[in-house]
């Protein structure tokens, strides 16, 4: 515990004297049309009507949404934060209190407290498709999607309503003794917590059997109602409404760590990871503004002065934007959102330097952490990694960097973190080409950025983007680099014509070292290319069951997987493999894994304990040195090597269309529309 967090009883008075400055301060500050922590740059008019109170706000992260309940009007608005244009106001949601986002599903929850329900928003159509009932007054709402259920404190009811997104349907109903406050899902810890307002307790519930598994007391925190994570620090910040404090509560030991005093009435509360700031609306007529310093080192910035009856606002990750609903204006009714912008200081840590030692230390640990993995892992156990903080912490700095190097320095680094098996919105791959232009050294930093942004694009970004670098980028590497992707591109939209024009521009590149390798790999003329029959092989089943041969696979689609129990890259490709071949099993596909091993014993103790690889596998006797790898270029291109064959016998594609990035959108092209096994 530091001393900002330490609390104030029994400290000496030279203690209490700094904080009671700090408190003449802020109250003075109140008086300032803009404080040192937030300027407002611009506001706008909502549906209305004016003069009605607002609730909770959510953003959504893919379509970069806002959506705000308005609880007075009963409807709920859909706004589009480039614009600040109203695309929709969605009506029947009365007193809508909550609302909650469901990505995969494009759906929004609306917590009706005037009639007791939960609406479904439909945000393809923009209208309620469903209303759930739920116990009194349903307020806010949580949503754990790895687990596909959304959490809604019925404050009044005194009970949490578990909703099953899939079916809309309540599977569950957890009562208390106190009426519930704000719940958060901690998808670091994996768990759900629930504000027990009446009691001031702390409870954590298991969305994976849906248990209450803890209840804490928060200490000198009296009416805890909102709440929000930093789940990288395993902190919540709670909102006190009955005392007027910021509590931060340390999720690992469940205790209170700091109390600090806000404006009066305060409600909802949000968590800027970026800036490592935490704002708080106080109706009373200011948003709080608090800094952590570390996790354990937490100080009060000002009561930034805003209207009276602001009950809520939003953070926006990427732009550090805050947006707060009002419902008056020095005492005139109005309807309309208040953004404000977080100025960014000179001396803030985000200039390229800093950024990219960050970057390095968070994947030197996933690095770390993949390699003690598996050394432990159990049968097909998936390798699972949380760079979350790292992905908003890019997408942050892209966006409100200091300068063009940091912004564009954050931007390529985010593209790489496709290869930590982070799945980025297709947003953010648009966003990072209003960052950094074709010409941009900033490419080069990382070797397979490019590669990473072209398939994050769709098809016609994609080639504009890769034919600019590859006519205007001052650096030779960066347009050969380029210059291969979009070989790769044609080869993707399975365009013959472009992929032999695209690779005759390639070969003007033969001179570099670094690309010698690109322009054997991908040459048409190769013997295992696209449209040319595969080499028949006859090889040795691993399990005993005689011979795995070409003409052992006849009318199917087959993946040839030449491998290595001690290939590195081969193993980053076995939890794809196994979940293709899940996918596309009943579709006429199977894989044959063909061994370069020294015995074939090591693969059946792989497939005991780490991998099942539940298809055809094959010995290679001989390895690189046989016929069969001659044949199928492993002897060249190396392992893993992997080779697509159709049912007419001949390949349908290679390496660079079947790595783990790719190989479900190259299977689901080929194999959409294939009946099923005979």
């Amino acid at each position: 515990m530091g001393e900002y967090s330490k609390d104030l009883t029994g400290v000496d008075m030279r203690r209490q004297t700094g904080w009671i400055l700090i408190g003449l301060i802020v109250v003075m500050g109140a008086a300032r049309p803009g404080g040192v922590t937030l300027k407002k740059v611009t506001e706008f008019d909502l549906p209305g009507p004016a003069g009605k109170r607002f609730d909770y706000l959510t953003i959504t992260p893919d379509d970069h949404h806002l959506l705000s309940a308005h609880l007075g009007a009963g409807q709920m608005y859909v706004i589009d934060l480039q614009t600040n244009r109203v695309l929709a106001t969605v009506a029947d949601t009365p007193g809508a209190e909550g609302v909650e986002y469901v990505p995969e599903l494009k759906k929004a929850y609306t917590s009706n407290a005037g009639d007791n329900t939960i609406g479904v928003v439909d945000l393809r159509q923009m209208k309620v498709i469903k209303k759930i009932r739920t116990e009194a007054k349903p307020d806010g709402s949580a949503y754990a999607e790895p687990f596909h259920k959304l959490y809604v404190s019925d404050e009044r009811g005194k009970a949490e309503a578990i909703v099953d997104v899939r079916t809309d349907t309540i599977v569950k109903t957890l009562r208390f003794e106190s009426e519930t406050g704000m719940p958060q899902y901690d998808r670091v810890a994996k768990k759900i917590y629930v504000n027990l307002q009446d009691q001031n307790i702390f409870a954590v519930i298991d969305p994976a059997t849906d248990e209450v598994v803890g209840r804490y007391p928060v200490g000198r925190c009296e009416g805890n109602h909102g709440m929000t994570l930093d789940p990288e620090h395993h902190r919540a910040f709670l909102s006190c409404e009955g005392n007027d404090l910021m509590t931060v509560f340390n999720l690992d030991t469940h205790q209170p760590i700091a109390f600090l005093p806000m404006a009066g009435g305060p409600d909802v509360i949000k968590f800027d990871a970026g800036l490592k700031r935490i704002y708080a609306a106080c109706y009373s007529g200011a948003i709080s503004v608090f800094q952590m310093d570390d996790p354990d080192h937490y100080r009060k910035l000002e009561d930034f002065p805003v209207q009276k009856k602001v009950h809520s606002l939003a953070v926006d990750p990427e732009t550090h934007r805050v947006y707060a609903p009002e419902q008056e204006a020095d005492g005139k009714a109005v309807a309309r959102m208040a953004v404000y912008e977080a100025p960014v200081s000179q001396s803030a840590e985000n200039d390229a330097v800093k950024i990219e030692a960050r970057y390095k230390n968070e994947t030197d640990q996933y690095d770390k952490a993949f390699e003690d993995f598996e050394k432990r892992a159990g049968l097909d156990e998936p390798f699972r990694y949380d760079l979350s903080g790292l992905e908003q912490f890019l997408r942050s700095q892209m966006m409100v960097g200091n300068d063009g190097e940091a912004r564009q320095t954050a931007a390529v680094l985010l593209v790489t973190l496709a290869g930590y098996q982070v799945a980025l919105p297709s947003l953010v791959y648009k966003q990072v080409l209003q960052v950094v232009p074709a010409e941009a050294a900033t490419w080069g930093k990382e070797g397979e950025v490019v590669e990473y942004e072209s398939e994050g694009l769709d098809p016609a970004d994609a080639k504009k983007l890769l034919q600019e670098i590859a006519d205007h980028n001052p650096d030779r590497h960066l347009q050969a680099r380029a210059q291969a992707a979009l070989v790769k591109l044609a080869s993707r939209q399975h365009d013959p014509k472009a992929y032999e024009v695209a690779y005759a521009k390639l070969e003007q590149y033969k001179d570099l070292k670094d690309t010698k390798f690109e322009i054997f790999m991908l040459n048409p003329q190769n013997k295992i290319a696209p449209g040319k029959p595969a080499p028949d092989f006859h090889l040795p089943a691993i399990d005993g069951a005689g011979e795995i041969s070409n003409q052992s696979l006849p009318g199917k689609w087959y993946l040839l997987d030449f491998w290595a129990t001690w290939c590195g890259p081969c193993m980053g490709e076995r939890p794809a493999l196994q979940e293709a071949y899940g996918k596309f099993k009943d579709k006429g596909f199977t894989i044959v894994s063909i061994s370069l091993d020294e015995t074939p014993d090591k693969v059946v103790i792989f497939r005991k304990n780490r991998w099942s690889m539940p298809w055809q596998h094959a010995f290679l006797p001989g390895g690189q040195s046989s016929q069969t790898a001659k044949d199928y270029e492993v002897d060249r291109i190396g392992l893993p090597r992997l080779v697509l064959v159709g049912p007419d016998g001949k390949v349908a594609a290679v390496q660079y269309d079947l790595s783990r990035e790719v190989i479900d959108r190259t299977l689901n092209y080929f194999l959409a529309s294939a009946p099923g096994p005979r």
